[in-house]
């Protein structure tokens, strides 16, 4: 996103560019936070590899101010680092695919059993 949006790397941000995306990353955060109620948020990427801890108390400062209706959830930077959203998007497709086979085989087996 930040390279698509900006034409370059989000080491390279300036400041003004940095807080319009920590800003629309907490906004985002604070709404999903509110849907959701999670007990633990992990975030990667770009932002959060070059921002860090900084970016992660920054967000939890902002997000005690904002959030009124839900509990603030544990933030953590990712130990996958910028890869966090392609690895997790690949986990999730191999879980998916073993739950629809399993899924086929347990009706595979019903329709043997009749």
């Amino acid at each position: 996103g930040i390279e698509r949006i900006y034409q370059k790397t989000a080491s390279e941000l300036d400041a003004e560019e940095w807080d319009e995306v920590a800003y629309n990353l907490r906004s985002g955060l604070r709404n999903m936070i509110m849907l959701y109620g999670p007990e633990l948020n992990v975030l990667g990427g770009g932002v959060t590899t070059v921002g860090g801890q900084f970016f992660i108390d920054q967000t939890k400062a902002y997000l005690a101010q904002r959030l009124t209706l839900a509990k603030m959830p544990d933030i953590r930077v990712s130990e996958l680092g910028y890869d966090t959203a392609l690895l997790g998007a690949a986990c999730l497709a191999v879980s998916r695919a073993k739950s629809e086979k399993q899924s086929k085989e347990e009706n595979e087996n019903e329709s043997i059993t009749r």
